[in-house]
This record gives structure tokens, sequence and C-alpha cells, in this order.
């Protein structure tokens, strides 16, 4: 299951016996919370 806020959630599957995914730029997950007053 992929949620990304504000969207909706994808699930999906594919065929074959691959577990990895292969990205040709880096992917960054999550956030850098800050205290704003």
């Amino acid at each position: 299951m992929l949620t990304l806020e504000g969207q909706e959630d994808v699930a999906g599957r594919s065929q074959g016996s691959l577990k990895s995914l292969d990205l040709g730029e880096n992917l960054y997950l999550g956030y850098v919370p800050t205290e704003r007053k």
C-alpha cells in the first residue's frame, strides 16, 4: 500500500519473482519535523 498525504491510497501487484525497486534517482521517504512559533 502506498499512501501520500492528500491522495488516494494505491495498492498493486506485478508478476515475476523480482522483489526490489530499481530507481534512476534517489528516493526520500518521510519528513523533517520543524518547530514553528
